[in-house]
C-alpha cells in the first residue's frame, strides 16, 4: 500500500508540475533534456532555469536521503523519517502553490521544494532495496518489457519473478491512473 501511495504522489506531482512549470520534479531524464534543450537553443528565459532548478532539489533530495539513512540506522526508523519528512516538505510546497507562488521566479521555491521530495523518496525507496522505483519508470518499463520477452521463450517463471513482475506493472499502473486524475484535476480547476 504505501508503494502505490508513493507512486500516486510522485505521478500526480510530475503530471501538476509539468502542466503548470514545465518541468518534472521526479523525472531527471526529461529536466536533463530539458535544460540542455533550452541552453542549446539559446533560450535565455525562465524554463531552463526551472529545469536545473528540478534537477539541483532532486540532487539535494536524494543526499539527504542518504544522509537520512546512515543516521537512522534501523529500517523502521529510516522509513518513517524519511516519509515524515517527505510529507512534511510536500505540505510546505503545497501552502505555497495555494498561495499562489506559481508564476515566474516566484514558482522556483515550490519547484525546488517539489523536485527535493521526489529526490528523497527515489533514494529512500531504492535504498530499501523494493527492486523498482516509485518516481522514474524507464528501468520499470525495461524490467517489464524483457521479463515479458524472455517468458515468451521460457515457460517456467520463479515465483519471486512473477512477484516481482507483479510490482513493477502495479506500479506502472498506478503512476499513469494517478498523472491522469492528477491532469483531470488541473484541467477542471483552470
Amino acid at each position: 500500500m504505501a508503494l502505490a501511495l508513493l507512486t500516486a504522489v510522485a505521478a500526480c506531482v510530475d503530471a501538476t508540475s509539468y502542466l503548470r512549470f514545465h518541468v518534472f520534479p521526479a523525472n531527471m531524464t526529461g529536466n536533463t533534456v530539458l535544460l540542455a534543450v533550452g541552453v542549446g537553443a539559446g533560450n535565455s528565459g525562465l524554463d531552463p532555469l526551472r529545469s536545473a532548478t528540478a534537477l539541483g532539489g532532486f540532487v539535494a533530495g536524494a543526499v539527504a536521503g542518504g544522509v537520512t539513512r546512515a543516521a537512522c540506522g534501523s529500517e523502521v526508523r529510516f522509513r518513517a523519517t524519511a516519509w515524515m519528512t517527505e510529507s512534511a516538505v510536500l505540505a510546505a510546497a503545497a501552502a505555497l502553490w495555494a498561495s499562489g507562488w506559481t508564476a515566474g521566479a516566484r514558482a522556483f521555491p515550490v519547484i525546488a521544494l517539489l523536485s527535493a521530495t521526489m529526490g528523497l523518496q527515489s533514494a529512500t525507496v531504492t535504498q530499501l532495496g523494493l527492486g523498482v522505483s516509485t518516481t522514474y519508470l524507464t528501468g520499470t518499463w525495461t524490467a517489464v518489457s524483457s521479463f515479458v520477452g524472455r517468458r515468451t521463450r521460457e515457460r517456467a517463471c520463479e515465483e519471486s519473478d512473477q512477484h516481482r513482475l507483479r510490482r513493477q506493472v502495479g506500479v506502472l499502473s498506478c503512476y499513469f491512473l494517478a498523472a491522469v486524475a492528477a491532469s483531470v484535476v488541473m484541467k477542471w480547476a483552470s
